[in-house]
């Protein structure tokens, strides 16, 4: 598959069609689940070699190198010193973590430089190429709509012993039933992209259903605290934007039954279903049912127990003690193993980076909040009022949850839409 990807991007880099290229992009990283297994399987992971995800990146940048003396980058001042201070500071933990002789030193080294690569890649080429930003969100709408039907049919046809192929013995016992990638925090992201088009009357129809399709493969496969958030989102961005809507005499038709009949027909049905004993009796709704009553106190004992440990292991509180830092994973009744990231991202960075590195990702993430309220008091577009409503779920489900923020292209490769389109739309870019 990786040649066959390449070549693609080989011929449309020489036809100059860069949006085709771009929109790869955003296909490999949002519609191929993030499983070393099930890439393996077609062909789209190497171990002895590099991913495609990284070959694709690398086209990209000899590409932009070579266009280079036709083109101009661009830099926002406050982004390149977050980013400069981020290299910075994962020298550091490669030192420290040399020093150290982490185990895991060459793994988080790689995850780090592709975290670095990808966001420079998606910055510059969005900006170089002048793709327009609204067909970056129709992008993202797209990988997430096939992420999503592809995630649903894994769930109807492939449980069982596939899946557990797939998640290896250890999570396959865990995971078999349930659909579980790191991609899921991308879904969340996509669904309101497509809440945001459907409100500028784009594509009315197709986003509407991305929104149903993103949310049944959430219903199917994820944990209750995406569901919860998701759907608690959903809600409260449709009424502010419909009290929006009368201030501002644009409430159309089409939005208003979205909003008025919709929403209250998917909780009339998700009502019904709790109470009703045929569905309840109906395995699959059961096993949603239960991840509101069941799930969860197995789960909660095995993070808080594996976060205090990894907390309680750190030796140098300061600068951390470097990448590759080995974790504990388990505990309690579970068994326990080493691991590189635990389900926390803020303890991932103490362990790694410390106080030092703890600071700058709440500031990168206050910053997110801030660009987008700075454009959008600046310019009213409802995009940046969308983003600052759901930057802290994605705060919640990528970083506190999970540590899907630090190591999922998926996920991360979403959150570079908040810190990047505010200061790209409104024009805040400066030539170098």
């Amino acid at each position: 598959m990786t040649a066959i990807i390449l070549i693609l991007l080989l011929i449309w880099g020489i036809r100059e069609k860069y949006e085709k290229i771009f929109f790869i992009f955003i296909f490999i990283n949002l519609v191929i689940p993030l499983n070393t297994n099930l890439e393996s399987k077609i062909l789209f992971l190497d171990n002895n070699v590099l991913d495609t995800r990284l070959w694709v990146l690398i086209f990209m940048i000899i590409l932009m190198i070579i266009k280079k003396s036709n083109l101009n980058f661009r830099t926002n001042i406050n982004q390149t010193i977050f980013i400069g201070v981020f290299i910075c500071l994962t020298a550091v933990g490669v030192l420290i973590g040399y020093k150290n002789n982490n185990i895991y030193l060459i793994n988080d080294t790689k995850l780090f430089i592709k975290w670095i690569i990808t966001y420079f890649v998606f910055f510059q080429w969005i900006i170089l190429f002048k793709i327009d930003y609204k067909k970056v969100l129709r992008g993202f709408v797209v990988g997430g709509f096939i992420y999503a039907c592809l995630t649903i049919v894994l769930y109807l046809f492939f449980r069982g012993s596939f899946l557990i192929s797939i998640y290896g013995p250890i999570y396959g016992s865990i995971w078999a039933d349930r659909i579980t990638f790191p991609n899921n925090t991308a879904q969340y992201v996509v669904i309101f992209i497509s809440f945001y088009l459907v409100y500028k009357k784009e594509k009315i129809k197709f986003n509407v259903f991305s929104i149903i399709l993103n949310f049944i493969s959430i219903f199917l496969s994820q944990n209750r605290t995406l569901i919860i958030i998701g759907t608690a989102m959903f809600i409260l961005t449709s009424i502010i934007f419909f009290i929006l809507g009368i201030l501002k005499r644009k409430i159309t038709l089409q939005f208003l039954g979205f909003t008025f009949i919709s929403i209250p027909i998917l909780l009339f049905i998700a009502a019904f279903i709790s109470r009703t004993s045929f569905f309840k009796s109906n395995t699959l709704v059961k096993q949603i049912i239960d991840r509101f009553s069941n799930e969860g106190l197995g789960t909660v004992s095995y993070r808080i127990y594996t976060n205090e440990y990894a907390i309680r292991s750190v030796n140098s509180p300061i600068l951390g003690d470097g990448l590759g830092k080995a974790l504990m994973s388990g505990g309690m009744s579970f068994n326990r193993y080493l691991v590189s990231f635990v389900d926390n991202a803020f303890i991932n960075i103490y362990a790694k980076l410390g106080l030092v590195g703890l600071v700058m990702l709440f500031l990168f993430f206050f910053y997110s909040l801030y660009a987008n309220l700075r454009a959008y008091i600046k310019s009213r577009n409802e995009l940046y009022l969308i983003f600052i409503l759901i930057i802290p779920g994605y705060i919640i489900l990528s970083c506190y949850m999970t540590s899907q923020f630090l190591h999922s292209a998926p996920v991360y490769l979403a959150y570079f839409l908040f810190i990047i389109l505010p200061d790209y739309i409104n024009g805040s870019l400066k030539k170098n």
